[in-house]
């Protein structure tokens, strides 16, 4: 594995640190459904309580019970246990429809980037960085393309919060997700 400008090439595996989500993990689910099928990585959104208000760092639980405000029982508490509630719950048909027509486009939108950018570091790293290449990425049909794009773009950002997933840190050692999208929105 090469190292250009400080980067490491190639691509990490999902969901390994600075790696970047395949087009698969995004669903309409959202994130919280990922991490209750994948309970290990709770722990790095227990600081953002206005995502995730079900989660609670595990020495705010230890303070509740020494000071008698949670019987002891609760000192069991885990992250990985709670059950977290998705975003989206019910929809009518017509949101479902309007809903999967635009995450459909989302989801075309970032194959094709992803494609392009993973693209783009294998050169890299096949020539030690050194490559003319610029990655191309999608370009829109047509306006109403582009529009149903961006209203997809803000439901992906309303059911996983990009800036925390890259940012989320575990409160014991201060380790990060740092999952990355590289390329535009």
């Amino acid at each position: 594995m090469s190292v250009v400008n400080g980067i490491s090439w190639p691509l990490s595996t999902f969901p390994s640190t600075n790696s970047i989500p395949p087009p698969q993990f995004y669903t309409m689910k959202g994130l919280a459904t990922y991490l209750n099928q994948n309970p290990g990585y709770k722990k790095f959104f227990v600081s953002y309580r206005r995502y995730f208000p079900e989660l609670f760092p595990n020495d705010y639980i230890i303070n509740l019970v020494s000071t008698g405000a949670l019987p002891p029982i609760d000192a069991n508490y885990n992250n990985a246990d709670v059950p977290l509630q998705p975003y989206v719950i019910t929809l009518s048909d017509q949101q479902s429809r309007i809903y999967t027509q635009q995450f459909e486009i989302f989801r075309n939108v970032y194959t094709f980037n992803s494609n392009a950018y993973s693209n783009y570091r294998t050169v890299l790293s096949t020539t030690n960085g050194q490559s003319n290449i610029n990655p191309i990425y999608y370009r829109f049909q047509n306006y109403n393309e582009y529009t149903n794009y961006r209203a997809g773009v803000g439901l992906v950002n309303k059911l996983y919060p990009f800036n925390i997933m890259a940012n989320g840190s575990t409160m014991i050692d201060g380790s990060t997700l740092n999952w990355i999208v590289p390329f535009p929105l």
